[in-house]
């Protein structure tokens, strides 16, 4: 990670920080600065008025908001050109976390989410363990693919069935080194298999069934009553959404696709 995220994460910490002191620090890294700034004026947020200074951004947005763009920007410029070979299909490693984020705002924000924008983060590296794998544990890797492709399971069945860690362990790790909200990290963690004792429950959620959502688009998942149980409080909610979904998931098609060409351009 660009050193100017480790100390961002940092920041939180430290109940003194200033607004003031977050920005210089953003901006000593020029290049995710411009890129944040980039994205904050984007159609993603929807504002009339240019905000035009990394300060700007802090007073209207807040801090959270602007360390998510942050670690957006930084996550998949570190990473997305890595070259991991193979036949490792980084593309759409990268379109499905995307849809992934966008769906999970959308879904934080119909749950109430305190700020939906945790949720755009939680999808953007809510596999990145995949990409560890493929990348320092390609044996493991090789094997859990082959599995689920012999079997017909997923990835993650399969990882079970045959390793002795999965990709969300290796991803909320990697999360936990690069100092990432507690929240953030248990949310990548068990976004497969949701327990009902985290830090933030709805966090969670939104990350689960957008990440159904986007895996089963085109074919039978789970049903409501299964993914339902999982969330015990929110059952309704979660219910809604799932018998819901052809309808809401379509419509953020442009919003998926905006944020792609925003992430991505023509590069991966």
């Amino acid at each position: 990670m660009p050193a100017v995220l480790v100390r961002l994460n940092r920041m939180l910490q430290d109940n003194d920080v200033s607004l003031a002191d977050i920005g210089r620090v953003i901006e000593t890294d020029q290049a995710i600065a411009s890129k944040i700034l980039r994205l904050v004026n984007s159609a993603f947020y929807g504002f009339d008025s240019c905000i035009s200074s990394i300060s700007h951004a802090l007073m209207i947005l807040g801090f959270n908001t602007v360390r998510n763009a942050a670690i957006s920007v930084a996550v998949i410029d570190a990473l997305r050109f890595r070259d991991v070979g193979g036949d490792f299909d980084a593309s759409a490693f990268w379109k499905h976390s995307i849809a992934v984020a966008v769906a999970g705002r959308h879904l934080g924000a119909r749950i109430g989410l305190k700020d939906p924008d945790n949720a755009f983060t939680a999808g953007l590296l809510h596999d990145i363990g995949k990409l560890v794998m493929f990348q320092y544990l390609p044996e493991l890797f090789r094997e859990a693919w082959m599995v689920s492709m012999r079997e017909g399971l997923s990835f993650f069945a399969a990882e079970k069935r045959c390793l002795p860690i999965h990709h969300a362990r290796i991803g909320a790790r990697v999360a936990g080194i690069w100092r990432f909200p507690t929240p953030l990290v248990e949310a990548i963690e068990h976004h497969h298999e949701p327990p009902i004792l985290v830090e933030d429950i709805d966090l969670l959620l939104s990350l689960h069934l957008a990440d159904l959502a986007v895996n089963h688009r085109a074919t039978d998942g789970p049903s409501a009553d299964e993914v339902a149980a999982r969330f015990p409080v929110q059952a309704q909610f979660v219910r809604d959404q799932v018998e819901t979904l052809s309808e809401w998931l379509p419509k953020l098609d442009c919003e998926i696709e905006s944020a792609c060409r925003f992430f991505l351009g023509g590069q991966v």
